[in-house]
């Protein structure tokens, strides 16, 4: 499992929301979590590197077998 962070401002994080969500759609996401933080959200992304990842993790018992 890795983790990776965003922090994108309210007001124009377009261009990072952007970045953010390609990054999402090329992982296995395991979990995110968000909050607002002043004027930005700040997101802590879990995921999985590759698919090779993934089954290690299921093999080792940390994610379920209908998992991915």
């Amino acid at each position: 499992m890795q983790i990776k962070f965003y922090t994108i401002p309210i007001m124009g994080g377009e261009m990072l929301a952007d970045e953010m969500n390609v990054f999402l759609r090329s992982r296995k996401i395991l979990q995110v979590e968000n909050q607002l933080q002043g004027t930005s959200w700040c997101f802590c992304i879990k995921y999985l590197d590759d698919v090779a990842s993934s089954e290690r993790e299921r093999q080792k018992g940390g994610l379920p077998a209908s998992f991915g």
